[in-house]
């Protein structure tokens, strides 16, 4: 059921804490608020690799029963604070929105037939959603390794560190554990329609 009125933490739907890779708990009929920090959810195909289903932030809502997909599991990429709420509940209109957008921005970036064209389209959408402005371009704040990235794409991490070095050479990026920033060289002709909350350095 879908209405418009948000979804907050409360006495009965306490905030709890939790650090980087730390799996939220899954519970029968439980849906997980994201109130702060950030994080993916995945999945597995039928031989057993990680399938990311997505990428997410403060004021996502997030469980099998909205993703109708199992297994099923939220990984924090950060410290994040999170809330149980009843999947019974009436749901927000914002969030199935929020989900068909996520899974149609997913799906745009895989049918790229060149690996290297969905890493940079990957790495421009993560910017665009979780990163802010930056004098060179658009500066990451998602703390992914080069094997996450390589799960989200369907490639290797050996090809995600070669392509990364190889674009870094080629002034496109800035890449490193501290600092990863996508330059205006590799934004040319794309869609840079920013959220009108993207902070400006």
């Amino acid at each position: 059921m879908l209405n418009s009125t948000p979804l907050v933490a409360s006495a009965t739907n306490p905030l709890c804490t939790f650090v980087r890779r730390q799996v939220l708990p899954a519970k029968p009929h439980v849906l997980w608020r994201i109130h702060a920090g950030l994080v993916r959810t995945l999945t597995w195909n039928d031989e057993g690799d990680i399938v990311p289903v997505g990428f997410w932030g403060p004021g996502s809502l997030l469980g099998p029963e909205i993703a109708q997909v199992t297994p099923y599991e939220i990984h924090p990429l950060t410290r994040v604070e999170a809330s149980p709420v009843s999947a019974y509940l009436p749901l927000p209109n914002c969030i199935l929105l929020e989900h068909v957008q996520h899974t149609s921005a997913i799906m745009r970036i895989l049918h790229h037939h060149r690996v290297e064209d969905r890493l940079v389209n990957l790495l421009v959408w993560l910017a665009k959603r979780f990163g802010k402005l930056d004098p060179r371009g658009l500066q990451m704040q998602l703390p992914l390794t080069h094997q996450e990235i390589a799960e989200t794409i369907g490639t290797t991490r050996v090809t995600v560190t070669r392509m990364l070095k190889h674009l870094e050479a080629e002034g496109k990026v800035t890449w490193s554990r501290h600092q990863q920033v996508i330059h205006r060289a590799c934004l040319t002709g794309r869609d840079l329609r920013l959220p009108r909350d993207m902070v400006v350095s």
